[in-house]
């Protein structure tokens, strides 16, 4: 009886042993599951969750691929966002080529190679 009231308050030997959850994830890990989250998002078409989600995944340290996808996520959503813009608007010749005189500005600006003008479109 003394041994048992000596014990009070100590851990019974017949309790279970707690359980200290999941391991802890690293940064690396956790930027990298945000990185893939967000190319299925991309693949999927929803871009403002995929750059939402490339943003994570930058924030918790991912490499360079990240910084790449993201930026195309964010041209396509601009180009989107032309698309719609033009459709609203009417045709405009002088306001087509400046735009088109801006884009190639753009693209020269990171190295891509300049638009072919024998497309046949004559949006911007």
């Amino acid at each position: 009886m003394l041994a048992l009231l000596a014990c009070t308050g100590c851990a019974s030997v017949f309790e279970a042993p707690t359980d200290p959850g999941p391991p802890p994830v690293s940064r690396e890990t956790l930027a990298r599951q945000w990185f893939e989250i967000a190319n299925v998002y991309a693949e999927l078409g929803d871009l403002p969750e995929a750059e939402a989600a490339y943003r994570q995944s930058l924030a918790l340290g991912m490499d360079p691929r990240a910084r790449h996808n993201l930026g195309l996520v964010q041209v396509r959503m601009g180009m989107e966002a032309l698309g719609s813009a033009r459709e609203a608007l009417p045709p405009d010749p002088a306001t087509q080529a400046r735009t088109r005189a801006y884009l190639q500005t753009l693209l020269d600006r990171v190295g891509a190679p300049a638009a072919s003008s024998s497309s046949g479109n004559t949006h911007p």
